[in-house]
């Protein structure tokens, strides 16, 4: 529905950063829609998925990866919490997340080394070392995105809701992560959270959030 509302070409999606591999985030069978017969890509170059160990091993037992990567239809990076790499021009650290802990979830620092952006997605209150990580680097943010899939409901671990997201918030400016310039934005909703987007929006609003919808685009 999204492809066909926004106008979106995925075929030029050339680099995908992956959490961690929950069924919502990662559907393996789908890339086999990037093959001859289902897809003609002009100019088909691979796309790069960026994931930690147990996202390769998830598509691995749905799709030949191997083959995959001969075709020059996909190609698989592993990557790992605290280790910074590039892709797409842009430079990327993930960060270990507060989710299903045998998945090796992590969230995402982006740069392009203007302005930066913490895409902080599928964790609660972010862990010990990922605070630590961030305390030794101050790391300055000109965008935060966190999630509150709980809404109005309290939640710590796994996900968060808009009280455990303004903890994060509190404590990103308290380390000069943030400041009163930073674009605070509330993410990944789901529909236990209680309240519709018209009612969140104000409750929000109070703390300084912006809320996120389908479409919405920012410049930072």
């Amino acid at each position: 529905m999204h492809v066909l509302q926004y106008g979106l070409d995925l075929s030029k999606i050339e680099s995908c950063l992956i959490t961690h591999n929950h069924e919502d985030h990662l559907y393996p069978d789908e890339f086999l829609n990037r093959t001859e017969g289902f897809a003609h890509i002009e100019n088909k170059v691979p796309l790069k998925i960026y994931g930690t160990e147990p996202t390769r091993s998830k598509i691995a037992r749905y799709v030949d990866l191997e083959s995959l990567t001969r075709s020059g239809t996909i190609s698989f990076i592993c990557i790992s919490p605290f280790v910074p790499f590039n892709a797409g021009g842009y430079e990327i650290i993930p960060l270990k997340a507060n989710h299903s802990a045998e998945l090796e979830p992590v969230f995402f620092i982006i740069g392009d080394g203007e302005k930066t952006v913490l895409y902080a997605h599928d964790t609660g209150y972010f862990p010990d070392e990922t605070w630590r990580y961030l305390e030794e680097h101050r790391p300055y943010f000109n965008f935060v995105s966190l999630d509150c899939t709980l809404v109005i409901k309290k939640c710590r671990h796994g996900h968060m809701g808009i009280d455990t997201a303004l903890e994060v918030k509190e404590r990103l400016i308290e380390l000069s992560c943030a400041d009163k310039d930073t674009v605070f934005c509330l993410n990944h909703f789901s529909h236990n959270g209680d309240l519709i987007y018209d009612e969140l929006v104000p409750v929000a609003e109070k703390h300084g959030f912006l809320v996120s919808y389908d479409g919405m685009t920012l410049e930072i």
